[in-house]
């Protein structure tokens, strides 16, 4: 790497979080591609009497195996549900290609012809009719008329 090396005093500063955030976050790039820094920086860790000394190191070990833990929890939750997302998307899938297939299928065959003819015989012979309907009903109710008629002269000559 091109960058200059910093020094033990601002690596000192870095530490204590003493610096502006630009300066922080270019310094901690430059930690993580310089092995010689990290050295530097490393060194200024340990021997720096500001950290507090680790008292309980089992209460230590417990707390962060509890946070990995419900990190991992929170990770399979999560990855619970991109399965279930996943498992829709591709079963979604399989069906829209099931039914693309039958359709291509019928038309093939020529199902969809045979059906297109039926209907247009269907609808030809529903629309045929040889009298309309108010024919039919004036024709029923003259007829009607005409019998209440024969009987009411059937009544009168008896």
């Amino acid at each position: 790497m091109n960058t200059p090396h910093y020094s033990m005093k601002e690596w000192v500063a870095f530490a204590k979080g003493e610096l502006r955030e630009d300066v922080y976050l270019e310094m901690e790039h430059h930690l993580y591609h310089c092995d010689q820094c990290l050295a530097i920086f490393s060194k200024i860790m340990i021997e720096d009497e500001t950290v507090p000394p680790m008292t309980n190191g089992t209460a230590f070990t417990d707390q962060v195996m509890e946070k990995v833990s419900q990190i991992d929890r929170e990770i399979t939750f999560d990855t619970g549900r991109k399965k279930q997302k996943k498992a829709y998307v591709k079963q979604t899938m399989i069906h829209y290609t099931i039914a693309a297939s039958l359709t291509i299928l019928l038309m093939f065959s020529g199902t969809f012809e045979k059906l297109s003819e039926s209907i247009g015989n269907v609808h030809k012979t529903g629309f045929e009719q040889n009298e309309s309907v108010t024919e039919n009903v004036l024709n029923k109710t003259l007829s009607l008329l005409d019998s209440i008629k024969e009987h009411a002269e059937e009544a009168k000559t008896e």
